[in-house]
C-alpha cells in the first residue's frame, strides 16, 4: 500500500527518478500517464485512490502535486491507508484539527456556487517539504480529498490570491477623460 511518507517522498522529483519508480511499484496496478495537453499531465491510481499531477520542465516529467481521495471521485476508490498521526480520510475537521492544530491557512464556506460546485471547507498544514490541504464534505465529517503540494507552488498561490483580492478592493480611478467620455451629453440631463 502507498503511504503518506511514499507520497511525500516524490514531490518535486522527476518522473523517471528512484523515488517516483519506487511509489509506482507499490500502486496496485500499473497504469499509464494521462497526458492533459500542453505540458500537464496526471499519474491516475484510482484502485489506490491516488492521483499524481506532473508539469514537462526542462525535458522530463516533474511531480507537483499528488491528491488522496476520500470516496468515489471520478472512478476513484478511496485511499485507504494512514494520514498522519492515525488520522484517515473518513477523520472529521475537528478530529484533523485537534491532531495536527491550528491550520496554517483556512478556506471554502461550503456554498454551491455556479455551475453546482461547491465551495467546500478546507484546511492547509504548511510544512518544511509540503503542504498538506483538505477540502471536506460540506458539513465537515470526513476528508473529501486531501492534496500534497510543494511548498513553492503554494506559496506562488497564496501570492496570487492576495494580489487578485488587492486589485479587487482597489477602487479604479476614472481619468477625467474617461468621464467626459461616458458622461451624457450636455444639455440632456434629467431627460
Amino acid at each position: 500500500m502507498i503511504t503518506l511518507p511514499d507520497c511525500v517522498s516524490i514531490l518535486d522529483q522527476h518522473g523517471d527518478s528512484t523515488s517516483f519508480l519506487r511509489f509506482s511499484a507499490l500502486a496496485s496496478y500499473r497504469v499509464k500517464m494521462k497526458k492533459e495537453g500542453g505540458y500537464r499531465a496526471t499519474y491516475p491510481l484510482k484502485a489506490d485512490g491516488i492521483e499524481v499531477h506532473l508539469e514537462y520542465v526542462e525535458r522530463n516529467w516533474l511531480i507537483l502535486a499528488v491528491h488522496l481521495y476520500g470516496g468515489k471521485e471520478s472512478g476513484f476508490s478511496a485511499y485507504a491507508g494512514e494520514l498522519e498521526h492515525g488520522l484517515s480520510m473518513k477523520s472529521s475537521r475537528s478530529r484533523l484539527r485537534e491532531v495536527l492544530g491550528a491550520p496554517s491557512s483556512t478556506g471554502g464556506d461550503g456554498t454551491v456556487g455556479r455551475y453546482g460546485i461547491v465551495n467546500r471547507p478546507w484546511d492547509r498544514w504548511d510544512r518544511e517539504d509540503h503542504s498538506l490541504r483538505f477540502d471536506y464534505e460540506e458539513d465537515g465529517s470526513s476528508i473529501h480529498v486531501a492534496c500534497l503540494q510543494r511548498p513553492r507552488d503554494v506559496r506562488a498561490f497564496e501570492e496570487r490570491r492576495v494580489a487578485s483580492q488587492a486589485t479587487l478592493q482597489t477602487p479604479a480611478r476614472v481619468t477625467p477623460a474617461v468621464a467626459a467620455s461616458v458622461a451624457p451629453p450636455a444639455g440632456n440631463a434629467g431627460r
